[in-house]
């Protein structure tokens, strides 16, 4: 489906978003981030190209372009 996949955990989430690790998942919740993907019984992941979609998409819309 996506290719090559690669993920990035929370601590790597975090440090590419600048957001706390509560936000992330309470944004994920509300579908306003990328949804977490079960790596184990305690770890998520989240699809790297995901992020940068999403980084992307936040970029242009505080320059006014719509995604």
């Amino acid at each position: 489906i996506y290719g090559k996949f690669k993920s990035a955990q929370a601590s790597a989430s975090e440090q590419r978003t600048g957001l706390e690790r509560s936000s992330i998942y309470a944004m994920a919740s509300k579908g306003e981030f990328p949804k977490p993907i079960k790596i184990g019984p305690r770890s998520s992941a989240w699809l790297e190209d995901e992020i940068r979609d999403w980084i992307r998409d936040r970029i242009l819309e505080s320059r006014g372009i719509a995604p």
